[in-house]
Parts: C-alpha cells; sequence; structure tokens
C-alpha cells in the first residue's frame, strides 16, 4: 500500500459511497474500487460492508480509519516541520573562520541590513579541513592561492609590530633578517596566521624563536602591551590603545603579505541567498580596494 491509497481509503470512508468519492478525488470509479479491493486483499479483512446502493464502513474499516488518520496527520506534521528546518536552513550561512574575522563585521552588518531574516553563523574551524556543515571557508596564505582567484577577498600588508617601550618603536622600517634573536609572540598554530609569520620569517632566512603562542588575538594583543616580545601583523584590524600604543614598522628586505579568501563548500547545496552573500562581500572588498 502506499500513501494514495491511504488517502483514498479515508475518503471513501468518510463518504461510504464510491461514486461519491471518485468525484471527490477526480479518478475514475472502477480505479477507485480497484484500489480498495487491492487494499482490503493486502490486509486480509473486508474493510465495508456492503449495501444495495452504497458501502458502510465496518470494524475492521473503523479501526484501519483510525490508524490511517494517525499515519497521515503525522506525514503531514513531519511533511510541515521538515518545510521549517528547510526555511530555516535557507535563511542561515554558516561561515568556518581560520583567521581575518574580523573582515567579516563590516559586510555582514551591511548584508544584514538588506536581509534581516538571515543568521549568520560564526564558527572557529581549527581541524584543517572544510567543515561539512559549513557553506563558506574564510582562510589566508601567504601567497596568492591561483586555484581560489575567484574567491579572493583582499590581501593586506604585513608589518613587525612593538611596544612603544622596545628600541625597534623609534624605527619606520626594519629589515625581518636582522630580528633572528628576538622573541616572537604569535597566534598558535590552528590560526592561519601561524604559518604565514613563519613563512614570512623563512624568507628572511629564519624560524622564529617563539617565545609564546595563544589561540586568542587578545592576549597576543595584552603581551605585546606589556613588551613580552615583537608580533608580525596586519596593520588593519589590531587595535592599540592610547595608554599602550603599538609600532608598526615596514618590512624592508622581504615581501610580506597575507591573502584572505572566502570559499564556497563544493559539496554543500548552495542556496541563493548563499550565493547572493558571496557575490556581495566578494564586491564589497573589491570595491574597497
Amino acid at each position: 500500500m502506499d500513501i494514495h491509497t491511504l488517502e483514498y481509503f479515508k475518503v471513501v470512508a468518510e463518504l461510504e459511497h464510491i461514486t461519491e468519492a471518485s468525484r471527490k478525488l477526480q479518478i475514475a470509479q472502477p480505479a477507485l474500487t480497484r484500489s480498495i479491493r487491492r487494499l482490503e486483499d493486502e490486509l486480509g479483512y473486508p474493510l465495508f460492508d456492503h449495501s444495495k446502493n452504497r458501502i458502510i464502513l465496518n470494524d475492521n474499516g473503523k479501526l484501519f480509519l483510525r490508524a490511517v488518520d494517525q499515519i497521515l496527520n503525522l506525514l503531514q506534521n513531519t511533511k510541515k516541520e521538515m518545510e521549517e528546518i528547510n526555511r530555516q536552513a535557507a535563511a542561515r550561512i554558516t561561515i568556518a573562520i581560520r583567521s581575518a574575522s574580523t573582515l567579516l563585521t563590516r559586510p555582514v552588518a551591511e548584508f544584514k541590513k538588506s536581509h534581516p531574516d538571515i543568521n549568520f553563523n560564526l564558527m572557529n574551524e581549527n581541524t584543517g579541513s572544510f567543515p561539512a556543515n559549513a557553506d563558506f571557508l574564510l582562510y589566508s596564505s601567504f601567497r596568492p592561492d591561483t586555484g581560489n582567484t575567484g574567491n579572493l577577498l583582499t590581501s593586506e600588508q604585513l608589518y613587525v609590530v612593538v611596544n612603544e617601550q622596545h628600541p625597534l618603536s623609534r624605527q619606520k622600517g626594519v629589515a625581518l633578517a636582522e630580528l633572528s634573536l628576538e622573541d616572537f609572540i604569535l597566534l598558535d598554530n590552528h590560526n592561519d596566521f601561524y604559518d604565514i609569520a613563519v613563512e614570512c620569517c623563512s624568507s628572511a632566512g629564519f624560524r622564529p624563536r617563539i617565545a609564546a603562542q595563544t589561540e586568542k588575538s587578545t592576549v597576543l594583543q595584552n603581551l605585546l602591551f606589556e613588551n613580552a616580545g615583537i608580533s608580525i601583523l596586519p596593520h588593519l584590524n589590531w587595535f592599540t590603545s592610547p595608554e599602550h600604543p603599538m609600532h608598526f614598522l615596514e618590512i624592508t628586505d622581504v615581501p610580506c603579505r597575507r591573502y584572505i579568501y572566502l570559499v564556497p563548500n563544493p559539496d554543500r547545496y548552495q542556496t541563493a541567498v548563499i550565493k547572493e552573500f558571496h557575490k556581495y562581500i566578494t564586491g564589497f572588498y573589491h570595491q574597497d580596494s
């Protein structure tokens, strides 16, 4: 038996009249009769008693009708629940973040103004893989990713960052190769910026001597405020304070930039709003550049 057979039976049971039921269901009377007979054969019991001009639901039929009502109601409620789940999913954008989270602040806020029903789920990604439940992956790299040119948001110049009490704070620039004996404070290796900072130093001929690593950018900033070491950071999106100003020194001997990408999940269905946001945020940064 299938869902249509159950629906046919329900109408026939409620009307107790094949002709009226076939008219309501808009199917041929012989086809409806055959459907009811097949159902009775499959169940092994008659569902109706037959009189001269009509049919009457018997005790078997009444018992089966109660079950059919429960089944059809459950299916209808499940369908509504599925519609709600998919409606909510269509209004949600999930972004897995490996670095550069602050670059999402402005475009997400602006996109929300014209799409108030859209919900953003911004999640940290520490495994190095593309989470199955994410619509996008935000990451950065030391060199351009030629396979994701169309997903490039922007690039940023990197600087050596020091506390005002550090001797280097009086300079405008510095050769990175001269800093091989300095203590570096870096984000931990779950963040793309760890690899980027290490590659910057490697291009200058040394591996940084790491005094501290942290997964929290605020902890890194506080360590810089306390003059616990130096770091390599972009100028944008890193704050200083009047009490603890930080100095950004240009790197004069080797090119140091980071390239930031927002890549759609190739294994996840891209809804219309996900495609719209991707186009919007890419245009947002290309317009600013």
